[in-house]
């Protein structure tokens, strides 16, 4: 290799070293700092250590960590709950049935509900095709209530209802 060659050589490895240089630079900064930002903001965005009462809920002043049960009263909600059965003999349209209870009043009851319940005299069908629903009326205070059952289409037979009534 003659010396000219030789130098020219040697140009090149320094211009491809250069390169290299320049490269590697480029390379560390933007992954080193992609790398460090991504560290950075995984730090900034951890989750605090959790302290009862500063940064989570207590429930009437009882810390909810650790185990067991945590017991919540006073809500100011009572139910009454219960299964009847209501006969439609003779293809009745209507039915009362009266219900003893102490605890209800017209100025303490907030609601009633009911679901229907499939019997071997009455099928869910039965209550949709005789159009049976059930209504809360009469309301004694502290003594009794009246729950209706009315047919559109003169059911027979017995129809069981679970209901719940909200005071």
């Amino acid at each position: 290799m003659t010396r000219e060659e030789t130098v020219q050589l040697l140009r090149e490895l320094g211009l491809l070293q250069t390169k290299l240089n320049t490269t590697t630079n480029t390379y560390n900064t933007v992954i080193g700092d992609r790398g460090r930002n991504t560290t950075n903001d995984l730090i900034n965005s951890k989750q605090d250590t959790l302290v009862s009462g500063t940064n989570i809920k207590t429930v009437n002043g009882n810390s909810l960590l650790g185990s067991g049960n945590l017991s919540i009263s006073g809500s100011g909600v009572s139910v009454i709950s219960a299964v009847l059965d209501v006969d439609f003999t003779n293809e009745q349209d209507e039915v009362i049935t009266t219900v003893v209870n102490a605890n209800l009043t017209n100025a303490n009851f907030k609601g009633f509900s009911y679901f229907p319940i499939e019997t071997t005299a009455t099928s869910l069908d039965d209550f949709k095709l005789n159009g049976v629903i059930f209504t809360i009326e009469n309301i004694i205070n502290n003594t009794s209530f009246d729950i209706r059952a009315t047919a559109l289409n003169n059911a027979s037979g017995i129809y069981r209802i679970d209901y719940t009534i909200i005071y």
